[in-house]
């Protein structure tokens, strides 16, 4: 298996993550946090099944990919509990 396959799957889950979250946070944007540790869960777990059937060189260049999109989709989630909060509807944190 090719660092390029590897990283198709990595994308193709981030992608199908993103969208879940972002759906999640538009309906419910009070369980940010929840949806943001199921992000970080899944994304471990990801890594975890790479690592364990991969060369270590692989596994760097992975979770280098992994801690990006991490990053992006907290500050993706971020983004819209502030648009969210910011349009009107009242968040439970007062």
């Amino acid at each position: 298996v090719g660092v390029v396959v590897v990283v198709v799957v990595v994308v193709v889950v981030v992608v199908v993550v993103v969208v879940v979250v972002v759906v999640v946070v538009v309906e419910v944007a009070s369980r940010v946090v929840v949806v943001v540790v199921v992000v970080v869960v899944v994304v471990v777990v990801v890594v975890v099944v790479v690592a364990v059937s991969s060369n270590t060189v692989v596994v760097v260049e992975v979770v280098v990919v992994v801690v990006v999109v991490v990053v992006v989709v907290v500050v993706v989630v971020v983004v819209v509990v502030a648009v969210s909060s910011s349009s009107g509807s009242t968040s439970s944190q007062e």
